[in-house]
């Protein structure tokens, strides 16, 4: 199958874009890499590591005015008791939910599968081979579930974790992409949008529509608690504060240029 990973960021998350697609090229050669570099107002690029860049010249506020939304009540950010960490700007919004944009695209290039990750996520192995299974292959989505103290608000059963996930090239998940964005666009002119809206969207069409044929992203291609043997190490809420993360982020770095 034909295989992409694709990632955005601004200039706030580049040095992590970077080790990204440098441990994916590492790990996983076999995988195209697709680049989102948002609001390029900054000299460095990933031209020279990413098979394609795209140049995003998002104009939007760095200014925090949005609650950010609290459904992960472990994030640090939803702990602080400064209500000034706990908002975001529209710009953060936006870099948080064009991962659907990121896929639309991916998938309309005619991946056949496309890996959708956050910035700070480090591939310590062949995802290539490990993704080659009849369960990931026979499927529209690959998510990660998981349940906190609120996913019951929601009369979820779990909610997914969508910082990595992969996307089969199926009428189904083109549907299921479309129908994201076209939400969250439609709570971003409601101007009820918040961090989470994509989580909870998610967990509603994921609960109720059983068309869409949903395989479990294993923890060993999601893990923030950062084991050895993981192939995927996600950078998920405290994790990159970790000092297995930041050694391995640290090796990639040193890496000349």
């Amino acid at each position: 199958m034909k295989t992409c990973l694709i990632v955005g960021s601004d200039i706030n998350y580049i040095n992590y874009a970077e080790v990204l697609i440098k441990s994916c090229k590492e790990q996983s050669p076999g995988i195209e890499t697709i680049y989102r570099y948002i609001n390029n107002t900054y000299k460095k690029s990933l031209e020279d590591y990413a098979d394609e860049v795209i140049f995003d010249k998002c104009t939007l506020s760095e200014k925090r005015s949005i609650v950010g939304g609290g459904f992960d009540i472990n994030h640090p950010r939803n702990k602080s008791k400064n209500i000034i960490d706990r908002m975001v700007s529209p710009k953060r919004l936006y870099c948080t939910h064009v991962k659907y944009a990121n896929c639309k695209y991916a998938l309309a290039c005619g991946y056949d599968r496309v890996i959708v990750s956050d910035a700070d996520t480090i591939i310590r192995g062949d995802l290539l081979t490990a993704l080659d299974k009849e369960r990931f292959n026979n499927c529209d989505i690959v998510m990660k579930p998981t349940v906190s103290r609120r996913t019951h608000e929601y009369n979820f059963d779990s909610v997914y974790e969508e910082g990595f996930f992969v996307v089969n090239n199926t009428v189904r998940s083109n549907y299921f992409i479309d129908v994201v964005m076209s939400q969250l666009q439609k709570q971003n002119d409601n101007k009820t949008i918040h961090l989470d809206s994509d989580t909870i969207i998610i967990g509603n069409m994921l609960n109720t529509n059983k068309d869409i044929r949903l395989t479990e992203l294993p923890v060993c291609l999601k893990d923030e608690k950062l084991n050895d043997k993981s192939i995927v190490w996600s950078g998920r809420a405290g994790a990159k504060d970790n000092y297995k993360y930041k050694n391995v982020m640290s090796q990639y770095n040193d890496q000349e240029e």
